[in-house]
């Protein structure tokens, strides 16, 4: 089954090999805060991330100036840029070019998130084959440009909506992340600095503390998503696994399932396959039964999807999950589940 385009679909819509590239062109700061990833970002990033399927729009213009607010003054100090509205983002690929996907490949070790073990390149999926592998990664470079300094007004809570919206006469964008995405973008493509609150005492370990902010690095980070979310470890060997074979994965509690996965951005086509995580170790191995299973197949179905279950295997004797070392250690299987009709297979 090819994928399946929509009636109205936008021109010029990225592949996943092209979203990747411009992703590791980008530079952000993302801010941790209640359990969530937030991005403050100009009008013309906040549209670049929506056309790589990076992100949700989500808060309105007072989330954004709070992020900005408590954002500024740490990246003002780091010597870091401070986004405005004119930014461009990463220069778009050009339209007619023969490259279709882009290896991913790891950060230099000292880089801005350290090395990764991940996979060489991106290769088709063994199901729907969405795009072959390339030999060339993308080069990291900035395409933007920036100015530093705290935007006036800030903290001023009599300001109306309209007047708050505007931090240094420019709009920002309030945008979420998930935590597998916070995970990829800084673990793989490396274009993505996150921070949170401290408290008074001294930078602890995995971070450097500033204006009351800590970087968290690869290990800390990690830690963190950990405790946010006790599944997280399975959840992004799965989400990196479909990244890695040309997927865009979407979460997919509406359909009941753990993540749907489109091979265009969703505004261009549907979801191929609703897919299912299934640990076969450790205290989250689901206790899924054959009618569980009948039933998310038969709502995967009336949707016109296909149901895809993804065995996650951990090897024994790897390293534990306190750190990002132990992905190495993890496997996984796909497989299809199709609806049985008897009438189709009957003998003569």
């Amino acid at each position: 089954m090819g994928h399946i385009l929509k009636r109205r679909r936008p021109q010029g819509a990225y592949t996943p090999a092209q979203m990747l590239q411009i992703l590791s062109q980008l530079r952000l700061t993302a801010l941790l805060d209640n359990n969530c990833m937030w991005l403050a970002v100009s009008p013309a990033v906040a549209e670049q991330l929506d056309k790589c399927c990076t992100g949700q729009k989500d808060g309105g213009p007072g989330t954004a100036l709070e992020i900005m607010s408590v954002l500024t003054p740490w990246l003002t100090q780091q010597g870091l840029p401070v986004p405005e509205e004119e930014n461009q983002a990463a220069e778009m690929p050009a339209q007619g070019s023969t490259s279709d996907t882009v290896a991913i490949q790891a950060p230099a070790k000292g880089g801005h998130a350290g090395t990764a073990p991940v996979p060489a390149n991106l290769g088709p999926a063994s199901t729907a084959e969405p795009a072959k592998s390339s030999e060339q990664g993308p080069q990291h470079q900035t395409g933007t440009s920036y100015t530093s300094g705290r935007p006036p007004g800030l903290g001023d809570g009599r300001q109306s909506a309209a007047d708050r919206y505007q931090v240094q006469g420019h709009a920002h964008v309030a945008v979420r992340l998930g935590l597998e995405e916070s995970f990829f973008l800084h673990y793989v493509l490396g274009c993505l600095v996150v921070v949170e609150q401290a408290g008074d005492d001294a930078a602890g370990p995995g971070g450097q503390q500033a204006c009351g902010l800590r970087q968290l690095d690869e290990q800390a980070l990690w830690t963190a998503c950990k405790a946010i979310r006790s599944n997280f470890v399975t959840s992004y060997v799965g989400y990196h696994h479909l990244k890695c074979k040309g997927w865009l994965p979407r979460a997919g509690l509406l359909y009941g399932v753990d993540f749907v996965v489109y091979q265009m951005h969703p505004l261009a086509v549907h979801s191929e396959f609703g897919v299912l995580l299934i640990p076969l170790e450790g205290p989250h191995r689901p206790e899924l039964g054959w009618h569980d299973l009948q039933i998310t197949n038969r709502l995967i179905t009336q949707v016109s999807k296909r149901l895809m279950l993804l065995y996650v295997h951990e090897v024994q004797g790897g390293p534990d999950h306190s750190t990002p070392a132990c992905l190495d250690s993890f496997t996984v299987e796909e497989r299809i589940v199709r609806r049985w009709v008897p009438n189709t297979t009957r003998g003569n």
